[in-house]
């Protein structure tokens, strides 16, 4: 997710509280009859909590976002490996825009550091019972 570092920085949408951002991620689609295949996906979307998305980690400030989307466009979807998901995707996708040093400006892109920071912040909101129901993460 790539968005305002605050919601209400966001300059593309004053008329709202609500905060706009760029979803950049790998997900299933049907690509042909009986197939489903991991592909790339980019979606304008909102940056509020969803069921999918709980969180949001703050992890660098972006520098170039067209060279930043070019970077997250070429991160390849594993069709051939058991098991691999968008969690690999992601990983990778850090990865590749820290070795490029030129999308990213100061942040951790480090995926172990960003891993304990994301489960830290979901055990803190199951705590305050911040999610709708009760479930362990």
């Amino acid at each position: 997710m790539v968005g305002p570092k605050n919601d209400e920085d966001d300059k593309d949408n004053k008329d709202s509280n609500e905060g706009r951002g760029m979803r950049y991620h790998a997900k299933q689609a049907i690509t042909g009859p009986g197939t489903v295949e991991w592909v790339f996906g980019k979606k304008k979307t909102s940056l509020l909590a969803t069921s999918a998305l709980l969180v949001r980690v703050l992890i660098a400030k972006v520098e170039n976002r067209d060279r930043l989307e070019s970077i997250l466009r070429n991160v390849p979807t594993r069709q051939d490996i058991a098991g691999w998901n968008c969690i690999g995707w992601v990983k990778e996708a850090l990865q590749s825009l820290e070795a490029d040093r030129k999308a990213l400006g100061t942040g951790v892109t480090e995926w172990t550091r960003g891993q304990n920071q994301r489960n830290g912040i979901l055990r803190l909101k199951e705590k305050r019972a911040s999610f709708s129901n009760s479930r362990k993460l």
